[in-house]
């Protein structure tokens, strides 16, 4: 099984830049002025010509490595001390004390961590008692063969700063160094890769050697790498957007996303905000730069008044990779994003479907016909979502009464021109159609794979213990089997859950309509998939199975001639369309918003007015007997 630090470095490969000596050369030049340091080192007494108490021997493995983490440990606090930095910043044997993480089981503790309080770090005006990667400036890792054993230590600094992450969510990127008896070595992680410095002997240049220390352990928490415009003051958290105005929002954590086993990605950090009585949604994330900003998406969403869409109050960018890279260029045997920190404020839309699950059957259909209407309202517009999980459809109990439901997070959404999704958008394969799991970032990206990503989102809702998280094959067969009417283990499992007869029936409606949809794509996906000469002996190439094909194609045509050819029939009109909304995209929509309907009337208590666009729903499912 490969461990966390493993699938980290893995992740990092192939985003790895040498710095080399213009990272060492200007990396914290202006955090402490160079005669400081001069005088420094010319007045302590355990350097004269060489760091004294560091032990030296002609082979390393004849030196002990408690006797030089020692001599490290008293060297780093001297510095602090002699700086004045001894009160907030401090060193500690991080492996003996055993630092901790929040939210984590067991995490890996570096040999010494540069621990740090501060107004943007943390609540506490003073250190910890007890180590936590919550006060976590820098990890500083002891390597008797740094030329031998790169990959090791890369490992774990890739895991060092991963929970320096996932405890501190405003924290741009992290800083590590990799000392030995003769070297030290700079390390810069971010979301965008890792760079790291030449090595620097630390005896013949102890100066930079100190500026190494002064710098990970700097008063100035912008230069440890916090936004410090997310700043605690007296126990409460805030956000000023612009430090020469009085503008705040008092914050409250609400989720902080961070892939387990990666640090390159968005980064996405979500607060719940208060301001002058009113509450908001606001996201912090790390745009990539090849890419149209999500706020423009959701600028085109409100001037086209869909009222299913989250609104945005304001959005803005900080920095990107580039400015926190010390001027080295965004090279290595991968392309590097260079990212955008960027923020936006929302309207505050309640609670998400992954989150909170909606109290009552009716709310819960409401919130997934909001999502429909929301998916074909962008289509007319020339936008799809790209990313309709469930923690991006939130809603709110006391929302408007035509509006329960509202789509969020467009960092990945894409113009229907464009189609493709980019190798820099994140694998989140859970949720993504059959033919995108299997096609990647290849396919061309359409509705019909929106709303497929849709009725998934649907599902997990009510089913997500059984198939979200786990290996991606597993989801693959998973997804597979959702749409075959032949397959009732599903059907078994929602029945188990407690559900009405309407919502079971919802789903069979749901499962038929894709399987019509996914005969031909599997017939075309099988088709292009190479077969041995066994698999075409036994007809085991099929992705479903020939007789299952088979079975699959005849019920579509039974379903589709029989059960709502009234009702499709019925929409023939083109008004509303476009070149993005067609009439097929008007047909599948409206039958799925007719079949949503049909479960929402099934009580008799509901009697819904649908949106302007879908007059024909309302009539199609009077005259269907629903």
């Amino acid at each position: 099984m490969t461990s966390v630090p493993q699938q980290l470095f893995r992740d990092m490969l192939g985003y790895l830049v040498d710095g080399g000596a213009t990272f060492t050369q200007t990396a914290f030049r202006d955090t402490v002025p160079s005669e400081d340091i001069k005088k420094f080192i010319q007045g302590y007494h355990g350097y004269k010509g060489r760091w004294s108490a560091v032990p030296q021997a002609k082979h390393p493995e004849d030196i002990c490595y408690d006797e030089i983490k020692l001599a490290f440990l008293g060297i780093i606090n001297d510095v602090l001390q002699y700086f004045g930095r001894l009160e907030v910043r401090k060193a500690i044997d991080a492996e003996a004390n055993r630092i901790d993480c929040p939210g984590q089981d067991e995490c890996l503790s570096p040999d010494i961590a540069l621990l740090g309080c501060g107004t943007a770090i943390g609540p506490e005006s003073e250190l910890y008692d007890h180590p936590s990667y919550r006060q976590c400036l820098a990890a500083i890792d002891i390597v008797l063969w740094p030329e031998s054993s790169a990959e090791h230590f890369l490992m774990n600094l890739a895991a060092y700063a991963c929970y320096c992450f996932l405890s501190q969510p405003s924290r741009l990127f992290v800083s590590c160094l990799i000392v030995s008896d003769k070297t030290v070595q700079l390390f810069h992680l971010d979301r965008a890769g890792l760079m790291y410095s030449s090595r620097v002997d630390i005896h013949e240049d102890p100066q930079t050697f100190v500026r190494f220390l002064l710098g990970v352990s700097s008063l100035d928490e912008k230069t440890v790498g916090f936004d410090t415009r997310v700043y605690w003051c007296n126990g409460v958290q805030y956000f000023r957007p612009n430090p020469s105005e009085d503008v705040e929002y008092e914050l409250k954590l609400s989720r902080a996303f961070l892939r387990e086993h990666w640090i390159r990605g968005r980064g996405t950090t979500c607060y719940k905000a208060h301001h002058d009585g009113k509450f908001f949604f606001l996201k912090f994330y790390w745009h990539p730069a090849e890419r149209v900003p999500e706020s423009e998406f959701l600028v085109k969403a409100e001037a086209a008044k869909i009222a299913t869409v989250v609104r945005a109050e304001w959005y803005g960018a900080y920095v990107k990779i580039s400015d926190i890279r010390h001027g080295i260029p965004l090279r290595a045997s991968q392309n590097i994003s260079n990212r955008v920190y960027s923020h936006i404020l929302q309207r505050y839309c309640g609670y998400s479907l992954g989150d909170v699950s909606p109290a009552s059957e009716d709310q819960f259909l409401l919130v997934f016909r909001d999502a429909v209407v929301a998916s074909m309202e962008l289509l007319k517009i020339g936008i799809i979502h790209g990313d309709l999980t469930p923690w991006n459809i939130m809603y709110h109990p006391e929302g408007a009464p035509d509006s329960q439901g509202t789509l969020i997070d467009f960092d990945s959404a894409l113009y229907v021109d464009e189609g493709r999704m980019r190798p820099s958008v994140e694998p989140e394969y859970t949720f993504r159609s059959i033919r995108l799991h299997e096609e990647g970032a290849s396919a061309q990206h359409g509705y019909l794979d929106e709303l497929e990503t849709l009725i998934l989102a649907e599902i997990a809702t009510r089913a997500m213990d059984s198939w979200e998280g786990g290996a991606d094959a597993d989801v693959l067969s998973f997804k597979r089997g959702l749409f075959v009417t032949e397959n009732v283990k599903t059907l078994e499992y929602l029945q188990g859950r407690g559900l009405s007869q309407r919502v079971l029936v919802l789903f069979t409606d749901l499962q038929r309509f894709f399987e019509r949809q996914m005969v031909q794509s599997l017939r075309t996906l099988d088709k292009e998939k190479p077969k041995d000469r066994s698999e075409q002996e036994k007809g085991e190439g099929n992705l479903m199975g020939a007789s299952s094909l088979a079975a699959a194609e005849k019920t579509s045509e039974m379903v589709y001639e029989h059960a709502i050819v009234a009702y499709i029939k019925s929409i023939t009109t083109e008004e509303g369309c476009n070149k993005w909304f067609t009439l097929a995209a008007k047909r599948h929509y409206y039958e799925l918003l007719h079949y949503i309907d049909r479960a929402l009337g099934s009580d008799g208590e509901r009697d819904l007015k649908a949106p302007p666009a879908m007059t024909g729903i309302t009539n199609a499912t009077q005259s269907d007997g629903g």
